[in-house]
């Protein structure tokens, strides 16, 4: 998987990173493999033209940002996506994790929250299963999507 460290603007942003996923599937054909390779680097070169200078640092393809808080439990699973952003007014972290199963990942997740000493500000299995947590230092919010569990993780300043 290619992994490219970006600065990214608001809402190119959400069109970015979704140009990004769709284009990192592996074929098995020569041809298709081309043809993904070079729509790839469009979509990288497209990103780039967006950045500069948002405070958005994008990770496509598995780490997590150097500074990700270690107070956060985290399942384990791999990491498509994960973001870091800072303003004058907030520190965020989101990242995109894809176990082989999500409702038991959601699970985990939300036990090692609990463990970890977090309180349970909000918890849905009505819809999408969703949950707030909370330690006084950082709120995260966990979400079920389709094959990926997302964590959004706020500094509380």
């Amino acid at each position: 998987m290619h992994r490219t460290r970006i600065s990214i603007k608001g809402v190119g942003a959400i069109v970015a990173l979704a140009a990004v996923a769709a284009l990192t599937g592996c074929f098995g054909n020569p041809v298709e493999q081309l043809v993904e390779d070079a729509a790839e680097n469009q979509a990288q070169e497209v990103i780039e033209s967006i950045a500069e200078g948002s405070g958005v640092d994008l990770e496509v393809g598995g780490e997590l940002p150097a500074d990700f808080p270690a107070e956060v439990p985290l399942i384990d699973a791999p990491i498509s996506v994960a973001t870091a952003q800072e303003t004058d007014s907030i520190r965020m972290w989101a990242l995109g994790m894809t176990p082989d199963d999500v409702p038991a990942a959601m699970q985990e997740a939300r036990q090692m929250l609990l463990d970890a000493g977090y309180s349970e500000d909000m918890w849905s299995e009505t819809g999408m299963l969703q949950g707030q947590f909370a330690n006084g230092t950082y709120s995260v919010g966990i979400m079920a999507m389709e094959d990926t569990v997302a964590y959004n993780v706020i500094l509380q300043r």
